[in-house]
């Protein structure tokens, strides 16, 4: 592995004070020399051990003299901090857990075990989630069903149907709305239209039916206005005609006048062709 555990107050290690009195350097040059230690036994294929490390390897790593790498290796274990050509307590300080190829064999060995005899419990160096894992996987071969059940698929919908016509419920649904046999013709032939030239995501409906009442709705709603409008006088067709009354009214009473006074003697205009004009 490519890293090493290093703790809180190694700076201040009381080992490595009395260390760099022994090696009579700078407490900076011990910590320097003590990490290129531990650098040197993380490397190693045996993890902790030093192997030929000696004094001109540390020298070269801390850019000091040999002597003075010599005096610190001596005093690293005078101080039982290096016994054996190991760091001490390397396996107390430095956790096999750390060590991502051994926790990666471990998952696999636990994942790969098949259950055996009908367990129904984990294992206790089995975690719940591989137990969950490894069950599901044994169920797949013996062919049950999974654990959770297949989505349905999304309802998409279908294009109108080039043939379409309501049906005979749907007729009656736009009779009983108000819409006579004649408009249910022509709103089919509307209805077919629109949604036959209609494009993307909303022209697939998945009930027909439905839309075609929500299209009679809205037509008979329109239907309705309309009739509203015609009988409440704010059709264009009854305000020109009674406002042609009003002008006819008044030219007649204006032809009347004049014709009293003489303005008009001799004219063409007599009481009878006034009295039209009323009309």
């Amino acid at each position: 592995m490519d890293w090493f555990r290093a703790y809180h107050g190694t700076c201040t290690d009381p080992k490595l004070h009395k260390a760099s009195r022994m090696a009579r350097v700078r407490r900076s040059v011990v910590l320097a020399a003590w990490f290129a230690v531990l650098e040197t036994a993380s490397k190693n294929s045996e993890r902790g051990a030093l192997g030929k490390f000696d004094a001109h390897d540390l020298a070269f790593m801390i850019d000091e003299s040999a002597a003075v790498a010599g005096r610190c290796i001596e005093a690293f274990s005078a101080l039982e901090m290096i016994t054996d050509g190991r760091v001490a307590a390397w396996s107390k300080r430095q956790k096999i857990s750390d060590d991502v190829a051994i926790r990666v064999k471990k998952h696999r060995d636990q994942t790969d075990k098949p259950l055996e005899n009908q367990e129904t419990e984990p294992p206790r160096n089995v975690t719940e989630t591989h137990y969950r894992t490894e069950q599901n996987r044994v169920e797949k071969e013996k062919g049950d069903s999974p654990l959770k059940p297949p989505r349905s698929p999304p309802r998409t919908g279908s294009l109108l149907p080039a043939d379409w016509q309501p049906d005979p419920e749907d007729i009656q649904f736009a009779l009983n709305e108000g819409l006579t046999h004649d408009d249910v013709r022509r709103e089919t032939g509307k209805f077919r239209d629109y949604w036959a030239s209609a494009t993307g995501p909303r022209a697939r409906k998945s009930d027909w039916s439905a839309c075609w009442r929500n299209w009679v709705r809205k037509a008979a709603e329109d239907r309705a206005r309309l009739a509203g409008r015609g009988a409440g006088g704010n059709g264009s067709g009854g305000g020109d005609r009674r406002a042609g009354d009003r002008q006819a009214g008044r030219l007649a009473d204006t032809l009347a006048v004049l014709h009293r006074r003489g303005s008009l003697a001799g004219s063409h205009f007599d009481e009878q062709r006034v009295g039209r004009f009323s009309h």
